[in-house]
């Protein structure tokens, strides 16, 4: 039963943290600073950071969605699930989607019908 119980902590800070981590790793100041530099060096550790970005993501977005599918858990592993995709969602999107406005070209096109 130990062992159950250390499964599922583990999948628990997966879901908790690998999202919020990530979205640190794509954090502006980082990316600029690692980007700015032209020495191999950084262009290693840019490489780095963006692996690693994509396998928390990965990470967060998988135990987020078993979270969310199997039927029978409460509210609690649920939530925490929708937290895992929805901060990992945000981290892919300020990485690789930088220039998309989803929401703002919406807002611009209601405003427009109105």
């Amino acid at each position: 039963m130990e062992s159950l119980a250390i499964i599922i902590l583990i999948l628990f800070s997966v879901a908790l943290f690998a999202g919020p981590v990530a979205i640190l790793l794509s954090a502006k100041k980082l990316t600029q600073k690692l980007e700015s530099k032209n020495e191999g060096v950084f262009k290693v550790l840019n490489l780095l950071r963006r692996l690693i970005l994509i396998v928390l993501v990965i990470l967060a977005f998988t135990t987020g969605f078993q979270f969310l599918t199997i039927s029978g858990l409460p509210l609690v592993p649920r939530a925490t699930g929708l937290f895992a995709i929805v901060t990992s969602y945000i981290a892919l999107r300020r990485e690789f989607f930088p220039q998309t406005f989803v929401v703002g070209s919406l807002i611009r096109k209601i405003r427009k019908d109105k």
